[in-house]
Parts: C-alpha cells; structure tokens; sequence
C-alpha cells in the first residue's frame, strides 16, 4: 500500500484575504511582483516555495474590513 505524505494530498498554500489585500494595494501603485508570485502560488498550491506565505495573518489584518475584521456570518 502506498502511503502519501500531508503535504501530497493537502495543499501548503491557501490564498488568504490578506494577501490578495496586499496584492491589490501594490498593483494600485502599479507594482506588480506580490501578485505575480501569488498566481505561480496558485498554479503550485503543493510546492514547498512558497513557504514566505506559510505563516500567521499578520496584526494588522484583523482591523481591515476584507482581511479577517468580520467573519463570514456578518
């Protein structure tokens, strides 16, 4: 029987709504590189490069409607 590790049936990056925050902030100052990486993020979510977006929602997430100031039940 084949065993498949966590990380082969689980993905190690989820887009969180910090991220895409960030993301769309930079590209209204025309800045374009956060967005990129995320997209190749989302083409690889099993990859292990992507591990600088494998951390906590950062403090000032939890303040900014959009990024995890309310819940999916407001």
């Amino acid at each position: 029987m084949l065993l498949l590790s966590p990380w082969e049936t689980n993905p190690r990056f989820i887009l969180r709504n910090y991220l895409l925050h960030q993301a769309i902030e930079e590209l209204e100052k025309g800045e374009t590189a956060l967005f990129e990486k995320l997209q190749q993020a989302l083409r690889e979510p099993y990859s292990d490069k992507y591990d600088e977006f494998f951390e906590t929602r950062p403090g000032w997430a939890t303040q900014k409607a959009g990024c995890s100031m309310l819940s999916c039940s407001s």
